[in-house]
């Protein structure tokens, strides 16, 4: 997967190529900004291409753009540009432009490799904090990242993802460190169920949307060349998701209780899930049809049509796809159960995602089921909807024992039927 990354990034900074020199000034300037903002020090090649170019306009611009990189790569560029162009302007800015970084303690030729990496080799960046919150019902989630490219300053990274699309969006800014955590702090007091989550595993769900994103061909959202930058020569992520390291596979297999409770894990704020999509309502007329069926049966056959309707969605529309999604966030919402010493529920999670990878008949998944029903319409009379429905219910029948006041009725009418009822 790192060469997949790294392949990407190297093409991007290509988008330099194209025409820069009938823009004017101000947009010339903007448009390598936002290059140097996007791409950081993967994009001084191009810079320094441009840089000696004829364009006199464009050169003088791309080392006003190179001062900006704070990284050996752009000093170490800004110092050829001044040795060997020939265009006074660009000679001068390039001066300006080293002055700068060498000003903040950026000089040419100096790496300052971490003990025992190898010179030459470009520094790794590093992921300083990772938080991510529970699914919502549509299965969108929150990754949180503080991420150091090599050689620039620290950036808050947050995209929304799912599991099924990868990256929907992504918004990044730059931060200080003391910054970042006072953002962190009174984020997680406005928003409950953000989790403080190990750095090394934000990796495998940041590579995970990265990748989903890439293999759809929708478009990668801005900011993505900060990611890429900070994790390019970083060691490769984890293999697998780390709640394979806090819970025993042979355990949780050999425990079928904690699967016979799963069903309950849709009750919880944090998995209150639905499956969506047209299907979804074709099925939930058929359940319609039953519920106000006309010709009168016993509550067992009427059970028994409903959960022929589960049956067959679960055999006709919990496609592979589906299923690996849930599998995987099963494992996700697992893991951030054990962080918030849910174990019980951890367990449950984790054992449903296991049943599902190992291809496991999903008609007797109790969650499988409960899921499917409650998106359709059936709802159990012990689930968080049925108890709900139930409490409306009896409003609705005490609202409709007493009459509202009205002018023809007095204050000691209304206590009299009161008392009566």
């Amino acid at each position: 997967m790192t060469e997949r990354l790294e392949d990407r990034a190297d093409s991007q900074s290509n988008i330099l190529n194209e025409d820069l020199s009938g823009l004017s000034d101000n947009r010339l300037g903007e448009v390598l900004d936002n290059v140097i903002a996007t791409y950081g020090c993967e994009a001084v090649p191009d810079l320094e291409k441009l840089a000696i170019s004829s364009d006199s306009r464009v050169a003088t611009a791309a080392c006003c753009a190179l001062g900006a990189t704070h990284d050996v790569s752009a000093t170490n560029a800004l110092l050829r540009i001044r040795e060997s162009t020939k265009d006074k302007n660009v000679r001068k800015e390039a001066g300006h432009a080293l002055h700068k970084l060498r000003s903040v303690g950026i000089e040419p030729g100096e790496r300052s490799e971490p003990a025992g990496e190898m010179p030459g080799l470009a520094r790794t960046g590093k992921m300083e904090n990772a938080y991510a919150s529970y699914y919502d019902p549509l299965g969108m989630r929150l990754l949180i990242m503080g991420i150091r490219p090599p050689g620039r300053p620290l950036f808050r990274v947050i995209w929304a993802i799912s599991q099924e699309k990868g990256i929907h969006d992504s918004y990044v800014t730059r931060l200080n460190k003391r910054g970042f955590e006072e953002w962190i702090d009174e984020f997680r007091l406005e928003k409950e169920g953000i989790s403080q989550i190990d750095p090394a595993h934000c990796r495998y769900l940041a590579n995970e949307a990265y990748e989903k994103t890439s293999q759809s061909g929708a478009s990668l959202p801005d900011g993505i060349g900060i990611y890429l930058e900070a994790v390019k020569n970083m060691p490769d992520p984890p293999e697998r998701p780390i709640i394979y390291e806090f819970l025993e596979e042979a355990r949780e297999k050999s425990d079928s209780t904690v699967v016979l409770m799963s069903e309950s894990l849709l009750d919880l704020v944090e998995c209150t899930w639905r499956l969506g999509g047209e299907k979804v309502g074709e099925y939930a007329e058929r359940v319609v049809e039953v519920l106000s069926s006309v010709i009168v049966t016993s509550d067992i056959v009427r059970e028994e049509r409903l959960q022929k309707i589960v049956d067959d969605y679960i055999a006709a529309e919990f496609s592979s796809e589906i299923r690996n999604a849930y599998r995987r966030r099963l494992e996700e919402t697992a893991y951030l159960f054990v962080l918030d010493s849910k174990m019980d529920y951890a367990r449950s999670a984790f054992s449903v995602a296991l049943l599902m990878g190992s291809g496991g008949d999903l008609r007797t998944i109790p969650f499988i089921r409960g899921l499917v029903g409650r998106s359709i319409g059936v709802i159990r009379a012990d689930s968080r909807e049925g108890k709900e429905f139930e409490r409306r219910m009896a409003e609705k029948e005490r609202s409709q024992l007493v009459k509202p006041i009205t002018q023809d009725r007095s204050r000691e009418e209304m206590l009299r039927e009161i008392r009566r009822g």
